[in-house]
């Protein structure tokens, strides 16, 4: 897996942003509104090879891959660039695969010629596309003098006559559209260029790419807009302090931040797919499309509001963005409709087997073959140990762990898989733990446990003494000892630094009073990491320090906590409970160091698995016929929505390889756990009640009613989301995170 750009493609960015940011700036845009074109800017895009960038060597381009024009897509929507880059760099695209051979191809090459397309699905709802029949808004067509259209199985080029050129638009985005009568009525010359079922792939593959190309024209905007916000988030004072500092100014902008990152990360893995996964790209392109667009609308949005009254005041540069975010995915049909396409082609089996053919750039989306490896090893293993009946007992019980499983686990050396071989782990890398965790979690494995036992024994193996790392953690290896996590307490919830358990000494050992809360597998845990208070000191992230707490120790009661979702977790009452000083991890009064290391394990982490999980189920739900023989698919409703869900668990998941590589590459994570928790939290628990407002009274059902529906996962998911928001540290703890770090605002209040 690399998701880094190379040095080329980082230099080709560098070059386009230093043009913009020279010639480019807003004052331009706003002399470019009447017209939405700029020949001067366009002529200095042509000087760099734009035209010809992704045109073969054979046709007289560079040769350039859809990555690299995605990237000079995205300085252009982050400049709001005046120029018809994306249009004609698709276009040209198609028209060299079906005739390489065109005069018009060299044309574009050297920039001496121009051409556009028609979107193969409408734009707008019958009767309300006016106009007379045959005409077609193009997108820059008052710029280029030629267009491709698919009609039936032929592509057909439109050329202008030069002094009759299609008249200009005005529409809210200024851009330079242009109303072209095609068909019959056509002005101007008209000729096919290719024919046949090939043509017709060949057009579609193509405005895929166009859209694609939009995606990262919207990704750019949607920085542009976010940078703007945050800015002024930054700068406007009121009540006394920056308007950043408040939450409900900070947290859209953090939900902004995360969508923007990983409207980037869908666009990039959609151009990677190009070559890499041919089978994917249409349906990744889509979704890059409907995922950008919404992104851009949002961030657009969220950062006018920003800027109050004066956002909606012309003179500020965030209309301007408003404006193009909501014109620019419209002309190509809008994210609406493209949810429906997204379902088409990414929720039912591919024709094609995966390809992993040689890709024009560095970046590679995979996780290896040896995470491929763990992936079907632990598929193995669940079909041959976790029983039907395993299953049920974990849905009643809710517990989290299974002793019997959890020890055959570690008897094949899944529990320390991912520690070093030096301290008696597999040394599997963290692309190797990602499959082996998402395998178990989609299936319905008690896995807390083991999860838990994860971070603790990474924990201990970085903060832990020489005694708990020689004694404990093999032990914890073997399937001997399970720890669980002791940070909440009654009154302080995500508050984790706000700790009133108090511990203080005792002779050689310590004496510790207190409750914690949310202790999920305590009652089947040897110890509890439990995070005390051991001094007062000028900021509550100082005087903390974690020990191991023995359950069976005098002092210690567990008390059992029934959830909404079916999981038993647990409070845990401290009675003047002594430990010795041998049970501390980490110096006295530097908990914070133990906790943050352990949170940012499980925070990177977030739910991808079961929203893919709910993805399929959803998925064969919607695609079995019901006893009238209708299917829910056939609803355009329910189309959207599973696009929708598509798109936030790819979304999700993407965000969750970018923790795991940023770990893998020993990079610093900073906020991105954050984010990935966040989005994955959130878009679950949406996608979850949305589908149970689809299937309609019976999703009420229990799994274990004959009538429900999708095997009564749509009732589980209804009664268990709503906690992922809150466990691990609560959304809006997570929203601060990424707006103080990511955007740079003030402390959130």
């Amino acid at each position: 897996m690399n998701l880094e750009l190379d040095e080329s493609q980082q230099i080709l960015v560098q070059t386009f942003s230093d043009l913009l940011t020279r010639e480019c700036p807003t004052s331009h845009v706003r002399e470019c509104e009447a017209t939405g074109h700029s020949p001067k800017l366009w002529a200095r895009y042509v000087e760099l090879g734009a035209s010809a960038m992704g045109l073969p060597e054979s046709a007289g381009g560079l040769g350039l891959g859809l990555l690299d024009l995605g990237l000079v897509a995205t300085c252009s929507g982050r400049a709001l660039a005046p120029v018809p880059f994306e249009d004609v760099a698709a276009a040209a695209r198609i028209l060299t695969a079906v005739a390489p051979g065109d005069p018009i191809v060299e044309g574009v090459a050297s920039g001496e010629r121009s051409i556009s397309l028609v979107p193969l699905r409408p734009t707008a709802i019958a009767g309300t596309r006016g106009g007379a029949a045959g005409q077609h808004l193009i997108p820059s067509g008052a710029v280029v003098d030629s267009v491709l259209a698919l009609e039936g199985d032929s592509i057909v080029l439109y050329e202008s006559d030069p002094g009759d050129r299609p008249r200009h638009v005005r529409e809210v985005g200024s851009g330079a559209h242009a109303l072209w009568s095609l068909g019959p009525n056509a002005t101007g010359s008209r000729r096919e260029v290719a024919r046949g079922s090939a043509a017709r792939a060949a057009y579609q593959v193509g405005v895929a790419e166009w859209k694609l190309l939009i995606a990262f024209r919207l990704l750019g905007l949607a920085r542009s807009a976010l940078g703007l916000g945050s800015s002024y988030a930054k700068e406007r004072i009121q009540f006394g302090v920056p308007i950043g500092s408040f939450q409900a100014i900070a947290h859209p902008l953090a939900d902004c931040a995360t969508r923007v990152d990983g409207a980037e990360l869908l666009c990039w893995e959609a151009a990677w797919a190009r070559d890499a996964r041919p089978d994917r790209f249409e349906a990744l392109a889509s979704m890059a499309f409907v995922w950008a667009g919404q992104t851009a609308q949002r961030t657009a949005g969220v950062s006018l509001h920003t800027h109050g009254g004066y956002g909606f005041s012309l003179e500020y540069d965030i209309q301007l963005h408003y404006r193009r975010a909501f014109a620019w995915p419209l002309i190509a049909g809008g994210t609406r409709e493209e949810r429906s396409r997204v379902a088409e082609l990414s929720t039912q089996p591919s024709a094609n087997p995966p390809v992993h053919a040689e890709c024009s750039t560095s970046l590679d989306f995979r996780l290896g073959e040896k995470a491929e490896r763990v992936r079907e090893e632990i598929r193995d293993f669940l079909r041959r140990e976790f029983t039907a009946e395993d299953a049920e007992r974990e849905r009643r019980e809710g517990g989290g762990h299974d002793w019997r499983l959890y020890r055959k686990l570690a008897a094949e050396g899944w529990v320390s898989a991912g520690w070093p071989r030096e301290m008696g782990g597999g040394g599997r890398d963290p692309f190797e733990i990602l499959a082996l965790y998402w395998e178990l979690s989609k299936a319905g494995f008690p896995w807390f446990g083991l999860m838990n036992n994860g971070f603790i024994g990474h924990s201990l193996m970085a903060l832990g003494t020489e005694e708990q790392k020689r004694v404990l953690v093999p032990r914890i290896a073997s399937g001997e000892v399970l720890v669980a996590l002791g940070y909440s307490e009654p009154g302080a919830g995500s508050d984790v630094a706000a700790a009133r358990t108090q511990a203080r000494r005792d002779g050689e050992g310590w004496l510790i009073e207190g409750e914690k809360m949310w202790t999920t597998t305590a009652h089947e845990a040897q110890y509890v990491f439990t995070l005390t208070r051991t001094s007062q000191q000028d900021r509550p992230h100082r005087g903390l320090t974690m020990f191991l707490v023995p359950t069976d120790a005098p002092g210690v009661e567990i008390r059992p906590v029934h959830t909404l979702g079916g999981e038993r977790t647990n409070s845990f009452s401290l009675r003047g409970v002594r430990v010795p000083d041998s049970a501390r991890v980490g110096e006295v009064d530097q908990g914070w160091a133990v906790v943050r290391f352990a949170l940012g394990l499980e925070q990177a982490m977030g739910y991808a698995d079961l929203q893919e999980r709910l993805l399929e189920e959803a998925t064969v739900w919607a695609r079995t016929p019901g006893a009238d023989g209708a299917r829910p698919f056939d609803d355009l409703r329910v189309m959207e929505q599973l696009g929708q869900s598509a798109i936030h668990a790819e979304v999700a998941r993407l965000l969750r390889y970018r923790s795991t590589w940023l770990a893998a590459e020993g990079k610093p994570l900073g906020a991105k756990g954050a984010m990935t928790k966040s989005f994955s939290a959130a878009t679950y628990l949406d996608d979850a009640q949305v589908w149970s407002e689809l299937a309609g009274p019976f999703a009420l059902l229990a799994h274990d009613e004959a009538l429900r529906v999708a095997g009564g996962l749509f009732e589980e998911i209804l009664r268990q989301t709503p906690v992922n928001t809150i466990y691990g540290g609560t959304v809006e703890i997570l929203r601060s995170l990424v707006a103080e770090n990511e955007l740079g605002l003030p402390k959130s209040r």
